[in-house]
């Protein structure tokens, strides 16, 4: 699924997550669509900006939070 994401807009997330800004990026193959989104943390985490990804399998909906840009790719 890491393919559906290219170098592009992986350094637009990356500068989002640099920023402070909220950003989303939905991409679908198949049956299977895919968001990446940067959104700010709250106190409980120890950085200022997360990395979250959902994907969707017609019902299944997966939901992931991440502390940083990198973790969430690599979970894809």
């Amino acid at each position: 699924m890491r393919a559906l994401y290219s170098a592009r807009d992986v350094d637009r997330l990356a500068a989002a997550m640099e920023a402070g800004e909220e950003l989303s990026l939905t991409r679908s193959m198949g049956g299977c669509t895919v968001t990446v989104s940067t959104l700010r943390a709250s106190r409980a985490w120890e950085v200022p900006m997360l990395a979250r990804v959902r994907i969707e399998r017609g019902a299944v909906t997966s939901l992931q939070t991440f502390p940083s840009l990198e973790e969430a790719m690599r979970s894809l």
